[in-house]
């Protein structure tokens, strides 16, 4: 299973306890296989950095700890679907790049999508639900 999981799915799941943090874990365990892109990686850094306040090597060591588990698509590629926030073209983008099955969020415009150029979209717990059924397959 491909699967794309957006910014704020990581950061939930480096920062807080709960079902972010066990998909971080079932990724980190290659439950199943997770892509991201450059554009991607550059969000994550600029977030930890300005809106954490993590220092260069903190910053370093989060996005070394993303890449050891996940394979990194080329930017760019046609978005199959315009978003309500344009921002969230990055990660549409990455998902399709990377022929994703799923793409996790948390984000509500890409939620209320459920589907786009059939990728399913889910949140955290609806994603863990399935991984939980899969894995009993």
């Amino acid at each position: 299973m491909r699967v794309v999981l957006d910014t704020n799915v990581i950061l939930s799941g480096l920062f807080w306890q709960g079902p972010a943090h066990a998909v971080l874990g079932a990724a980190a365990a290659g439950r199943f296989e997770t892509f991201t892109s450059p554009a991607l990686l550059d969000e994550l850094e600029g977030v930890l950095e300005v809106d954490f306040g993590l220092s260069l090597a903190e910053t370093a060591e989060v996005l070394s700890l993303v890449l050891s588990f996940s394979g990194v698509v080329e930017d760019g590629g046609s978005v199959p679907v315009i978003p309500r926030d344009p921002d969230d073209a990055v990660v549409i983008a990455c998902a399709s790049r990377s022929d994703a099955d799923l793409l996790v969020t948390g984000d509500r415009d890409l939620l209320v999508l459920r589907e786009i150029g059939g990728i399913r979209i889910l949140g955290v717990r609806a994603f863990l639900d399935h991984l939980g059924r899969v894995g009993r397959a």
